[in-house]
This record gives C-alpha cells, sequence and structure tokens, in this order.
C-alpha cells in the first residue's frame, strides 16, 4: 500500500519537496492527470508504461521517469508483472539541472544504474510529524538532493583517459555513436558527444570518421531527420516532430528539411498519404 507524506510549507529555500511516497501497484493500475509542480518516479521492481507527450515507454526496474509541470500525462502498471516504485513531488528553478541530466518533456526517462542505493536515501526522509529537531526539515531537502546528485554522477561518469590503439579507438567510437543514438532526441550538440567521452575534439571528430564514414554531425542529423521522417509518416504535426528530435528551432528545422529532402514537412506529409492512398488501391 503507498502512502504519501506532505512537507511543510515553511521551507523557504529555492526548492522544496511537497510530497513523496512509494507503491506496490496491483496489475493494470494506473493514474494521470496534470500536476503543477515536478514529480519523479523511480521504478524498484515490475514493469509498467508511461505516457506522455504523444509518445509511450515500458519501463523496468532501474528506469525513472519524470513528470513535468503543466504536462498531461499516465502512468500503467503491467497486468503481469505490475510494478512497485518511489516518487517525489517538488518545486523550484531545476530547469539547468534538468538540462544536464538530458531530460526534458519529450525525453522524460533515463536508467538508474543503482536504484537500490537511491531507495537506501529515500528510506531516510522522515514525515514532517515526526520531527525532533527543525534541522530534519532541511535533512529531506539534503536528502532529495543527494538522490539528484546521484543521478547526474552517473550521466556525466568520468570516462578513463584513452589510450591511443586502434580497440581503444573503436571502443571510444562505439561509445560515442551509442550516446548519440540514445539521446538525438535532446539539444545536443556535437561538443556534448565528444564530452560524454572525454576526448579532445580533433581527436574525437579524426576516428569517428574513420570509422564510421560520417562526421560527428552527420550521423546526429541522420537520426533527427530520419526520425523526424517517421513522425510524420505517423501523422505527426512538423512541430511535435521537430521538438521529439531535438531541434531547438522550428523554423531552422524546416529549412533544414526542405534542403535535406526537397520539400516542406507538410508537403513531405502529403506525398507520402497520397503513396499509401494508392498502393492501397
Amino acid at each position: 500500500m503507498g502512502f504519501m507524506r506532505a512537507l511543510s510549507n515553511q521551507n523557504n529555500g529555492s526548492s522544496h519537496l511537497i510530497h513523496w511516497g512509494s507503491e506496490d501497484c496491483p496489475p493494470g493500475h494506473e493514474y494521470g492527470g496534470v500536476r503543477d509542480y515536478y514529480l519523479l518516479h523511480m521504478v524498484s521492481k515490475g514493469k509498467g508504461e508511461y505516457q506522455c507527450s504523444g509518445r509511450k515507454w515500458t519501463l523496468t526496474k532501474g528506469d525513472a521517469f519524470l513528470i513535468f509541470p503543466g504536462q498531461k500525462h499516465l502512468y500503467k502498471a503491467d497486468t503481469e508483472e505490475p510494478w512497485s516504485y518511489f516518487w517525489l513531488g517538488f518545486q523550484g528553478n531545476f530547469d539547468g539541472i534538468f538540462t544536464s541530466l538530458r531530460l526534458n518533456k519529450n525525453s522524460p526517462v533515463l536508467h538508474c544504474k543503482n536504484v537500490e542505493e537511491l531507495q537506501h536515501i529515500f528510506s531516510g526522509i522522515s514525515e514532517p510529524r515526526l520531527y525532533k529537531h527543525p534541522a530534519e526539515e532541511l535533512e529531506n531537502l539534503g536528502r532529495f538532493n543527494l538522490i539528484l546528485g546521484k543521478l547526474f554522477r552517473q550521466r556525466h561518469a568520468v570516462q578513463p583517459v584513452p589510450q591511443k590503439t586502434d580497440s581503444g579507438s573503436s571502443h571510444h567510437v562505439q561509445s560515442m555513436e551509442t550516446f548519440i543514438h540514445e539521446y538525438y532526441n535532446t539539444p545536443i550538440q556535437v561538443q556534448d558527444v565528444i564530452d560524454f567521452v572525454q576526448l579532445e575534439r580533433s581527436y574525437a571528430s579524426r576516428i569517428f570518421k574513420e570509422k564510421i564514414n560520417k562526421s560527428i554531425g552527420e550521423v546526429l542529423r541522420d537520426d533527427r531527420f530520419d526520425k523526424a521522417q517517421e513522425y510524420l509518416r505517423s501523422g505527426w504535426s512538423a512541430k511535435e516532430a521537430a521538438y521529439s528530435c531535438g531541434f531547438r528551432d522550428y523554423n531552422n528545422f524546416l529549412k533544414a528539411f526542405k534542403k535535406r529532402t526537397g520539400m516542406t514537412p507538410g508537403a513531405y506529409k502529403l506525398d507520402f498519404s497520397s503513396h499509401s492512398v494508392s498502393t492501397d488501391d
């Protein structure tokens, strides 16, 4: 059975916890709506499904999902292996932190390698009615920040200094390629890919081009445009496709799309639809 704990509103800091809890969900249990605060869930076992921004994710142990203020959402436990999770609801200015964690409304999911450690930290958050000292409210906030810190450290784990051998370069190229494929739908740039493997830019660019026969920027653009075209073929609007594929500027997306395909996103959708109809006939 779940529990919820409301924190008093005496915290005068820039961020504060609103409520937190955990739950072992029954099969098919679902919850949704819109919140006016952030809500972070971390899955401790089982599996379930999270939906928002026209997308759907199947999540299992170690996965986490973030609900943004004002974002319509729905999450549902699996009917055969219903999930258990713990959550934190909070308010404050977290834009910089979530950008660093590469979390946004179109990409709100990440994996926690150390979910047991996070759950242990979470278990130390105490109920206001059990406070024995005024400092405990700050200690609760400290545990919350420690959880965010652990997630941040995992996202930005320092890579070993590379050995400039063929096997070493292959490993780093594979890491960069995987990073692109996983995070093309966020506003990452070429430098973010290079920073991920902690390499010098000229060296990283050279070994990538040698192994893939494309530049880092080309692979990033290919991933974004391939997925954008897939979304358009599925009936998404041009804006939905652009923002869901990591493009920060819609007008730049329109220009780049036309340059790449020879047609606007709207014309591309119509062309695909007309071909689909003729094929069906």
